[in-house]
């Protein structure tokens, strides 16, 4: 997929050697400002980053599902998925997919951020990578600026389901993911 002066790679369960090395120099560089964009104030002094080798593994960093890149191959993006075990509205606890996006300062636009979104749904819904334990995929919509109205018509037409605030005060929405597609070659999360 392209938007002008990018290109988006689907990048799930299948990062190269150089992908995973370019990810790590992006997230070294731009976590800080993550964290800054996405956390409040008085929430970032308890979100810490884990630096064991586990946390730098390739098995974590095949959670991202889409990497938009410069035409000169500088990451400008990515969007990813994680893991967690949580009730969703008032069933027991099951396996969720909370939805991570973030795109550098410098490259951030809406054409950009709407085309890695698209190429972020269309492919994790099609991927056959992912686990068939997983029924929802869950957005956390923490940055501020994107607290709009136009932002949540999006997540409706995207076929999310708002669900309500967080303790952080951040909205949330559910989408019900379909039924992965043929057998599924790998059942890691």
């Amino acid at each position: 997929m392209k938007s002008p002066g990018y290109s988006i790679k689907a990048v799930f369960r299948h990062v190269s050697p150089l992908m995973r090395a370019n990810l790590l120099a992006f997230w070294e560089t731009h976590r800080e400002d993550w964290i800054s964009t996405t956390r409040q104030p008085q929430a970032r002094e308890y979100f810490t980053i884990n630096d064991t080798p586990r946390a730098r593994s390739s098995a974590l960093l095949k959670n991202v599902v889409c990497v938009a890149q410069t035409h000169s191959g500088t990451i400008a993006g990515a969007a990813w998925i994680n893991v967690a075990m949580m009730p969703v509205g008032n069933s027991k606890p099951e396996l969720i997919y909370f939805q991570r996006m973030y795109i550098t300062p410098e490259h951030r636009c809406a054409s950009l951020a709407n085309q890695l979104i698209n190429a972020f749904h269309q492919h994790l819904m099609q991927s056959n990578q992912r686990s068939p334990l997983v029924k929802y995929l869950l957005a956390d919509n923490a940055n501020t600026k994107l607290k709009t109205p136009a932002s949540r018509r999006l997540f409706i037409r995207k076929g999310f389901e708002f669900m309500g605030f967080n303790s952080l005060g951040n909205e949330v929405w559910k989408l019900v993911l379909p039924p992965t597609i043929g057998p599924s070659v790998n059942t890691a999360f």
